[in-house]
């Protein structure tokens, strides 16, 4: 049986354990890494928007100020004065907001969200090639692939950067609302396809 533990406190293993005494273990995978891989996607989203807004208030503010600083060149002392005043404020946050920027790293965390999702997807696929549509696991999945396929997830997981629990929790209701409506399908399609359960379903 595969544990890995909790060794992400930003968000919730218990749905990678692979025990064969659950029901669906390897659907509750296939799962797990389309809620991860949409939080990824979604935190390289944010953090990518942040750097470019905060990239641009910057470059807008060292324009204006060494637009100010012009200007003052060409006006009386007392204007001058108030102008050089405005300059350099703008300067001192223009300085600060970059400095900001540095250090939150935002840019440098949208491409490791970025490159943990594209990692997911393609773990995602070849789990879809291993298993197949057969996730109750009755013998016909290769383990030996799929063992090899745990042990790059797990380490895809150890190097992943953090997912924050409430993007979790939202990608999780998300994701567990999406694959109630897919099984309510398939339970409508298999009663339109077997007359047996279409009646038996009319019977309850």
């Amino acid at each position: 049986m595969f544990d890995p533990g909790d060794k992400n406190p930003g968000s919730n293993y218990e749905d990678l354990k692979y025990n064969p005494s659950h029901k669906k273990p390897l659907g509750s995978w296939m799962k797990t890494i389309r809620i991860r891989t949409n939080c990824h996607g979604r935190l390289a989203n944010k953090y990518d928007t942040v750097d470019k807004r905060m990239n641009t208030v910057s470059v807008a503010l060292t324009g204006i100020s060494s637009s100010a600083i012009f200007a003052s060149t060409s006006q009386s002392v007392s204007l001058n004065d108030l102008i050089s005043y405005a300059a350099g404020l703008i300067a001192i946050l223009s300085t600060i907001l970059q400095a900001v920027n540095k250090s939150m790293a935002y840019a440098q965390m949208a491409e490791q969200h970025k490159i943990a999702n594209k990692q997911l997807i393609k773990l995602r696929f070849r789990l879809e090639v291993i298993v197949g549509d057969n996730y109750d696991d009755d013998g016909g999945v290769n383990f030996n692939n799929l063992t090899e396929w745990t042990q790059e997830f797990l380490d895809t997981l150890e190097s992943a950067p953090i997912i924050p629990q409430q993007i979790f929790k939202e990608e999780k209701k998300k994701a567990g609302d999406k694959w109630e409506r897919m099984a309510q399908k398939e339970k409508e399609a298999a009663k339109e396809t077997d007359p047996l359960l279409s009646t038996a379903a009319s019977k309850v």
